[in-house]
């Protein structure tokens, strides 16, 4: 399981924001809004994506944002992945 942060642009309330059921609306710049929430896996995160999709939202961005030490890590980042699913 992997915890993500998923921006859309816009305010999103009500209705929309019910769609991605079981993520949190956390604070971020204006003019977009933030979702954070846990996956059980790549499969699950796709279909997040999906209902964002058709939604009709504007996808800015999507980050794991995982509270566990990357091994090597001191400074406690998350490590970020690469397209291809690896871990840069």
């Amino acid at each position: 399981m992997s915890t993500y942060e998923i921006v859309v642009q816009g305010s999103v309330r009500g209705a929309l924001s019910r769609a991605l059921d079981g993520f949190d609306v956390v604070p971020g710049h204006v003019g977009t809004t933030h979702f954070r929430g846990v996956v059980a896996d790549q499969r699950e995160l796709h279909t997040v994506l999906r209902r964002i999709s058709s939604c009709n939202l504007q996808l800015t961005s999507v980050q794991r944002i995982d509270d566990t030490l990357v091994e090597g890590d001191a400074t406690g980042a998350a490590a970020a992945e690469r397209p291809d699913g690896d871990l840069a």
